[in-house]
């Protein structure tokens, strides 16, 4: 019931809502026969175990394995790399530990505003099978708005496939606008025209929150209103991650 009251619409990116070490692809599947029944437990030592990752040419690698599609461009794999060496490793493998019982199916099954589900082909944490359960389950309930596939791309298909994120997530702004669901303060629903959603990212381009903020002046509503009608009124910049690291 919260929910509604929170928020206009959902992204589920490179997620899971359950059994998530029942179906990964950490462990090669073509393992010969005498080697798989230690597959479960060296999974649960890749995202269990808290021992820190070493700054070599090696970690880099199981970083880029683990994360990113095999054709991640260089200066995302280091990205990667030093998000995930700067974890704690107890940090990191209590999450880890925690994802392994996760079950989140009920809340999934309560949630009723438009959802957008995202998954990259080669996303071996979490991979596309949890992204198809979680969309079937949204299409049960009618809430499910697209589940997006992205080729080639793995788990951090946020920063792996920015452009087109930041483009998803301008689309769902755009939708919601022209529907009168952006939520004004408060939580109760704004009408078209009352205000423009604005994202606010960090630094690297990630989303820090969307609100909805009154026009300044009566020319900026009526540019809105352009926008929502389908005249552009401007370009949006440069996706800040993009150019921060390319």
């Amino acid at each position: 019931e919260k929910v509604v009251s929170l928020v206009s619409s959902v992204v589920l990116v490179s997620t899971a809502a359950k059994a998530v070490m029942d179906n990964h692809l950490l462990i090669p599947v073509d393992l010969p026969a005498y080697a798989k029944p230690f597959a479960p437990a060296a999974a649960r030592m890749i995202t269990s175990v808290p021992v820190p990752i070493p700054k070599t040419s090696y970690g880099v690698r199981f970083s880029h394995y683990i994360a990113l599609g095999p054709h991640a461009r260089r200066a995302h794999v280091e990205l990667v790399d030093e998000m995930i060496g700067s974890c704690p490793p107890r940090a990191r493998a209590g999450w880890g530990s925690a994802m392994g019982k996760l079950d989140v199916t009920a809340g999934l099954e309560a949630l009723t505003v438009p959802t957008t589900v995202v998954v990259g082909t080669e996303d071996r944490l979490t991979p596309q099978v949890h992204a198809e359960q979680i969309a079937e389950v949204l299409r049960r309930n009618g809430s499910l708005r697209e589940l997006v596939v992205y080729d080639g791309v793995g788990h951090m298909s946020s920063i792996e496939a920015a452009e087109r994120f930041n483009a998803l997530l301008d689309d769902v702004d755009l939708v919601l606008l022209r529907e009168g669901r952006v939520l004004a303060a408060g939580g109760a629903p704004g009408p078209v025209g009352a205000g423009v959603a604005r994202r606010r990212r960090g630094a690297n381009g990630s989303v820090l929150a969307d609100e909805l903020q009154p026009h300044d002046t009566a020319d900026e509503a009526e540019d809105e209103g352009d926008q929502v009608k389908g005249i552009p009124r401007r370009r949006r910049g440069t996706i800040p991650c993009e150019r921060e690291i390319r």
